[in-house]
């Protein structure tokens, strides 16, 4: 790997990896996780996928997720959407705040734009969205699935809405 000399703030010289340079960029790092994730489920067999995310990642995800709940006395879906909101409006204040100003580097706020909007697809993914894939309790205890029967849908409805009437007739003559 190729290293350049650089001088930091005290003037010492350090060594600086052109493949780290890369990755200072953001929409790169992000745009590269963005692939790695939609790769990653193709790339495995779904039985590799479940040992690695359904065994091995997503519980560990899941405790997180849940010890938090206990702590935050309101959904963290609703801090995770006031979360992404108040990120979203702030790179979009940046980008007005750039073109009101007439700067020319309107391409870096329209990345900050394009780089969050890439973390949002993939921490999806990883934070839910591979369950989607994965094999659900029927197909891992491989157990067969069979059509109700209608009627018997039908008098069992039947059965309990007698009951409910019943009752309520009890309740409130």
């Amino acid at each position: 790997m190729k290293t350049e000399k650089d001088k930091d703030s005290q003037g010492k010289l350090r060594k600086k990896s052109s493949f780290l340079t890369i990755f200072k960029s953001s929409l790169i790092f992000h745009a590269a996780l963005f692939v790695v994730t939609l790769l990653l489920p193709k790339l495995f067999s779904p039985s590799t996928f479940e040992v690695f995310y359904g065994k091995g990642i997503f519980p560990w995800i899941r405790r997180i997720l849940d010890s938090l709940g206990g702590i935050i006395p309101i959904p963290l879906l609703y801090l995770l959407i006031f979360a992404l909101l108040f990120g979203l409006i702030r790179i979009l204040f940046l980008l007005f705040k750039s073109i009101k100003r007439k700067e020319g580097h309107i391409l870096k706020p329209i990345g900050k734009i394009v780089s969050f909007l890439l973390f949002m697809v993939y921490s999806f993914y990883w934070l839910w969205g591979f369950n989607y894939s994965r094999p659900n309790s029927f197909q891992r205890i491989q157990q067969k699935l069979t059509p109700l029967d209608q009627s018997l849908v039908q008098e069992e409805f039947l059965r309990i809405s007698d009951s409910v009437n019943h009752y309520a007739l009890l309740i409130h003559p």
